[in-house]
């Protein structure tokens, strides 16, 4: 099974990474990619992913809030967070938002695979 993957980034270079280290995961594949929240918001609901890998830090709505949104919206979304930083702050942010889990970004495509299939796990 093929797990299909919104990415919600506002870097465009780092939407093209995600796209290949979703891809190099083997489990996954991008479905979609939106810049900011209001965008990942409306293709969410014409995609329904298996699993949303939003971004923690983003300009007008941030990834927590993003995720409080998704989740009042959608109760059964799998979010995944993630970010360069991976500490116990970022973490516990995370799951309050409502998020199954966060993934660093320097983790490896094996990790990256481990946590997209426990996300749909946790669901």
């Amino acid at each position: 099974m093929t797990l299909r993957v919104l990415v919600i980034d506002d870097h465009p270079a780092i939407l093209r990474h995600v796209d290949t280290w979703v891809n190099a995961s083997e489990v996954a594949e991008v479905a979609g990619m939106a810049s900011n929240a209001a965008d990942a918001l409306s293709l969410w609901q014409q995609l329904e992913p298996d699993v949303t890998l939003c971004d923690v830090h983003m300009p007008e709505v941030d990834g927590f809030e993003f995720c409080r949104t998704l989740r009042e919206r959608h109760p059964n979304a799998a979010v995944l967070m993630f970010s360069a930083r991976d500490d116990a702050t970022v973490r516990d942010a995370a799951k309050a938002a409502g998020a199954i889990g966060l993934v660093s970004k320097t983790a490896s495509a094996q990790e990256l695979a481990a946590a997209l299939l426990a996300a749909t796990q946790d669901a």
